[in-house]
């Protein structure tokens, strides 16, 4: 019943909603509220319960959740860069940069995970990277 409240008084502060709002799109909470926020709370309440059941020592370590795919050319284009530029800068081969943009392939998940991180923060991945070379 305390999880309840916790979860249902996160998802309707200002802030939480103005977080799904920016990524979910602006029209999501006109759109979807009743079933994304069902949906939202479910996340939410799994993602509760499996933290409770870390700090009790009942569960170790963390899942890893990758999304099944990654919009690469709209990353490269964010960061406005040439196929053969985003490959060098990333280590990642040219020829799979471009079948992944033509659709031919999709990216296993290493390299989702390496391009879901480029997505979020650019810049700290070429440090890293560079730190590396």
């Amino acid at each position: 019943m305390a999880y309840y409240f916790l979860v249902q008084t996160v998802v309707e502060t200002p802030m939480y909603l103005r977080a799904a709002k920016a990524f979910y799109g602006a029209g999501f909470l006109c759109r979807n509220q009743g079933n994304a926020m069902s949906k939202l709370f479910e996340e939410v309440a799994q993602g509760t319960a499996e933290a409770r059941a870390y700090m009790e020592g009942k569960r170790k370590g963390y899942k890893v959740t990758l999304p099944e795919t990654v919009d690469v050319r709209g990353i490269r284009k964010r960061l406005r860069l040439s196929q053969e530029r985003f490959a060098d800068r990333f280590g990642l081969s040219v020829d799979a940069v471009r079948h992944w943009e033509s659709g031919r392939r999709q990216p296993e998940a290493a390299a989702r995970a390496l391009l879901t991180l480029i997505a979020a923060d650019p810049q700290f991945v070429m440090r890293t990277l560079a730190k590396s070379a």
